[in-house]
């Protein structure tokens, strides 16, 4: 059995969006890290300009390697239901 991934998209969207909407009220930049970039070189040079005793330096966004395999939904012809 292969547990359906449809239930997280709504939730995944939900918290990216409440992560953009923080991230604009308090000013905070969304870095999108480019492929072999060094995040904690990026790191660094944006703890030189930061003011604050305390508090969020930056969003890092990075798309991680992951070895797993997609569900497509097809539609059964015999009972036009769903199935993955």
């Amino acid at each position: 059995m292969v547990a359906s991934t449809t239930l997280m998209g709504p939730v995944s969207k939900a918290f990216v969006t409440d992560i953009h909407r923080f991230a604009k009220t308090e000013g905070i930049e969304i870095v999108h890290f480019e492929r072999g970039q060094r995040k904690d070189e990026e790191t660094r040079r944006w703890l030189k300009q930061f003011q604050a005793e305390e508090g969020v330096l930056y969003i890092g966004v990075a798309q991680e390697q992951l070895a797993g395999f997609r569900l497509t939904t097809k539609i059964s012809a015999r009972t036009g239901m769903a199935f993955p």
